[in-house]
């Protein structure tokens, strides 16, 4: 049977072209074994992974690229997580506690947004470079810096345009909210793709993780094979 290999974070990939593979575990350098809880992080990564790739139907591959639909889902249950935990947070932890830092008063609403973003900051951290951009070849404290970077300019963007549509061009403010939100995902994606993670590396990149290729790139190579 004819293989392919692929060079993936670091790992030495042997490929089939049925879709199976022989991997050495070693990404960005590091055996697995050398990092604590580093075969259980893995180990959800792909179980998160297989979970979303089921829902990449027939229709959908037409459409989008499977890096794309992964960023949408994961960035999609990292919002509703938040969501969550700032409900919990502010009813059953913080509970109308106001912390007081010497230099500013936080209010209780202001205390469980600031605790669900260090959290959700993190969650969105991992499954963008565990599943989403899993392909990067970055190590992972260049990608924690720029990941620090992309979300101080996303939240500069939210501010900015925010300003924009409800004070310059007097939109009413829930309907100005949506309109920055879909501005800042478009920056977010675009950010994490060609700097944070950078696996935008050529019109192939958008390849399937485990052990298969992108749609576009098994279309063509049928083409090939029957042509």
């Amino acid at each position: 049977m004819e293989r392919t290999a692929v060079q993936r974070c670091g790992t030495r990939v042997r490929r089939t072209l049925d879709g199976t593979e022989d991997r050495t575990v070693q990404r960005h350098g590091r055996q697995s074994g050398a990092v604590p809880g580093y075969k259980g992080q893995m180990k959800a990564a792909e179980t998160i992974t297989k979970a979303v790739d089921f829902f990449y139907a027939k229709p959908l591959r037409r459409m989008i690229p499977l890096e794309t639909f992964r960023y949408i889902v994961c960035g999609g249950a990292n919002m509703l997580l938040g969501w969550l935990l700032y409900a919990l947070l502010y009813k059953y932890v913080i509970r109308g506690a106001y912390l007081d830092l010497g230099f500013v008063v936080m209010s209780p609403h202001v205390l469980a947004l600031a605790v669900q973003f260090v959290i959700t900051f993190f969650t969105g951290f991992w499954l963008n470079r565990n599943v989403t951009f899993a392909l990067s070849t970055l190590s992972g404290g260049r990608q924690l810096f720029r990941y620090v970077l992309q979300t101080a300019g996303a939240l500069l963007l939210n501010y900015l345009l925010l300003k924009l549509f409800v004070e310059g061009a007097h939109l009413y403010a829930p309907l100005a909210r949506p309109l920055t939100d879909a501005a800042v995902v478009v920056y977010s994606y675009l950010t994490a793709r060609f700097f944070t993670f950078r696996t935008a590396v050529g019109k192939d990149a958008d390849y399937l993780l485990p052990g298969r290729e992108n749609p576009a790139a098994d279309e063509e190579r049928k083409r090939q094979e029957f042509s």
